[in-house]
């Protein structure tokens, strides 16, 4: 999917372009465009996030706005992951929904609702709360709209083993 979903929809994939105009030091009387600080240092973020679906046919700035508000969470391997809140994307390792259920989400896959689950690995989660998603909604309506219209998994309650 990722740019040609993009480009459909009249968004540039993965190209976050905030930049800053500054007086460049080598040519007096002449203004160069820098990255800005914050989008520098989220870079990598927007990008991981921009290579995965559905994400990838999201306009930049609203990937930008997510990224700013996602908190990461470490999970060690068996730890019970239980993330409050509205969104969780698996960062790096893997996720088993329960332990009597083969199904894993691994690195860029993405839980609406509380996830809850056991790492199956060491797990990296990006991790919006429920407040974050209710704001995603009315600030960034494109992205709420990919992540409603992807059919993504809902986490349910765990189950005695």
């Amino acid at each position: 999917m990722g740019g040609n979903a993009a480009r459909a929809n009249g968004h540039k994939a993965c190209k976050h372009s905030v930049e800053v105009l500054s007086k460049s030091p080598d040519m007096p009387g002449t203004r160069v465009r820098e990255p800005s600080p914050a989008v520098t240092m989220l870079q990598p973020l927007i990008e991981f996030l921009c290579t995965h679906s559905p994400y990838s046919s999201v306009p930049p700035t609203q990937i930008a706005f997510l990224a700013k508000r996602l908190q990461s969470r470490y999970y060690a391997r068996g730890q019970p992951v239980a993330a409050d809140g509205g969104l969780c994307i698996v960062r790096r390792g893997r996720i088993a929904l329960s332990a009597s259920d083969a199904t894993t989400l691994e690195a860029g896959a993405t839980l609406l609702g509380p996830c809850q689950g056991i790492a199956a690995t060491d797990t990296l989660c990006l991790e919006l709360d429920a407040d974050g998603f209710d704001a995603l909604g009315r600030q960034a309506p494109d992205l709420a709209r990919a992540l409603a219209d992807a059919g993504l998994p809902r986490s349910r309650p765990q189950q005695p083993d």
